[in-house]
């Protein structure tokens, strides 16, 4: 990552990396890099803000909750916590463990919670508010086709206008992939994802300017957007989402499945995750059943 650096940030930065990660030892050079990565961010972070990069406080746990949550904050809850165990797997080698508090453990369904209506409405001001049209453009493009479509992140990357069709009864994204099957979109988003399509043409509709198909182009994109993270943006979540708010539309789970490209087994972990029914509306869904 240093290659990529400015001359004058790495060298700022250099000093306190290296030693930082040497004293941790890691095992294998493969584990070695992987320090070297968070730690670079890390102290590349601490640096732009104005934090100090002294160890004592580039490795406190409260500098690295901060560095997580302006950061990498629109990343995955995954790699948020890859990021987590590693600094202070160093901080730990470096400053010591007895100012780390125990890791709590986060409940899994609480790390894929579905958006409610006040965050889907603050990430669409942020996307509002973005510096460029093109980063704009982008991000809307996102949550059009998370929270309309419910698609993958690698889907993502790979539909392009020529796979969106409309019709009298709405549109349609065609999702040409290993899980092929076509996607009517939520009535809210189909505007703007027809739209999208037709600027797109047999380009990629996200990022319609780029030549390939890169692993983290929508991280990298978003790291472009905002240098301390997108408010909570995951893609995992705008997808789990669309899922939740197709149970609660009573979407058939045998088509749910279909057009969301799970099977019907794995659609019971999102059963967690939807609001509580009335008493009263399950006794009369049940009691007419049917009729």
């Amino acid at each position: 990552m240093q290659q990529c650096l400015p001359a004058d940030v790495w060298d700022r930065v250099e000093g306190v990396v290296r030693e930082s990660v040497t004293r941790k030892s890691p095992p294998t050079s493969a584990r070695a890099q992987v320090y070297l990565n968070a730690v670079t961010q890390l102290a590349v972070w601490a640096d732009t803000v104005g934090q100090s990069i002294e160890p004592d406080n580039l490795f406190h746990p409260e500098t690295i909750e901060r560095f997580i949550r302006e950061r990498v904050g629109h990343l995955s809850s995954g790699t948020q916590t890859n990021y987590r165990s590693q600094l202070r797997a160093v901080g730990k080698a470096v400053i010591g463990s007895t100012l780390y508090p125990p890791t709590t453990i986060v409940p899994r369904s609480e790390q894929r919670l579905p958006y409610t209506a006040s965050e889907v409405s603050g990430l669409v001001s942020w996307s509002a508010g973005r510096a460029s049209e093109s980063m704009r453009r982008n991000t809307l493009v996102l949550l059009a086709m998370g929270l309309g479509a419910g698609l993958t992140s690698q889907e993502m990357t790979r539909l392009t206008g020529d796979d969106v069709f409309a019709d009298e009864d709405g549109v349609v994204i065609r999702v040409i992939a290993q899980k092929q099957r076509e996607i009517p979109v939520l009535r809210r988003w189909e505007d703007h994802i027809a739209a999208f399509a037709r600027e797109a043409g047999p380009r990629p509709v996200l990022l319609p300017t780029r030549t390939k198909i890169l692993k983290h182009s929508i991280s990298n994109f978003l790291e472009r957007c905002s240098p301390n993270g997108a408010p909570g943006f995951s893609v995992l979540r705008l997808r789990t989402t669309w899922i939740v708010n197709q149970m609660e539309a009573g979407t058939p789970l045998p088509m749910l499945s279909a057009i969301a490209g799970v099977s019907p087994t794995q659609l019971a972990r999102y059963f967690e995750l939807m609001p509580a029914s009335d008493l009263g509306v399950v006794r009369q869904r049940v009691r007419n059943a049917g009729t």
